[in-house]
């Protein structure tokens, strides 16, 4: 049986560095969650009135010009209407190898309800001083300054 590794944390802390390091140097399959968010959000979208769809529906502009505390609060509820859509598609997986997968989907009360052990899990959260940072040059490379 193969062993699957999360990866979680918020974005921009270096999830996906890690992981294709990692899948490379053990020879892991490497699943990235962002590579398949919108494929999992139209899903969600179709069942029924959900975070997704609501965010679906939404420009780009109207998504993050609204207040944080709202865009983070969503953000989480997405991830949370995703989730099982996510596992599932892991559990597919046809291949001979272990596998690692990151996302900021892999909070850390879902990947407990799962009873996915720490030695399996791993959050990564940059510190604030990183952020700050971080967030100042891409804003400045955007030309968003």
């Amino acid at each position: 049986m193969k062993k699957i590794y999360f990866v979680g944390g918020s974005p921009c802390a270096g999830k996906s560095t890690l992981c294709e390091i990692i899948a490379k140097k053990y020879n892991l399959y490497y699943f990235k969650v962002d590579d398949y968010l919108d494929k999992y959000m139209k899903k969600v979208a179709l069942n029924k009135d959900t975070l997704c769809k609501k965010n679906l529906s939404m420009t780009p502009e109207e998504i993050w010009m609204r207040n944080p505390v709202i865009q983070k609060d969503e953000e989480l509820g997405i991830y949370k209407e995703i989730f099982d859509d996510v596992i599932n598609d892991l559990e597919k997986i046809s291949c001979d190898n272990d596998i690692i997968t990151e996302g900021c989907a892999y909070l850390p009360i879902l990947i407990k309800e799962l009873g996915i052990t720490d030695n399996k899990y791993l959050a990564i959260i940059p510190t604030k001083e990183f952020q700050v940072t971080h967030y100042q040059e891409v804003t400045v490379q955007s030309g968003n300054s």
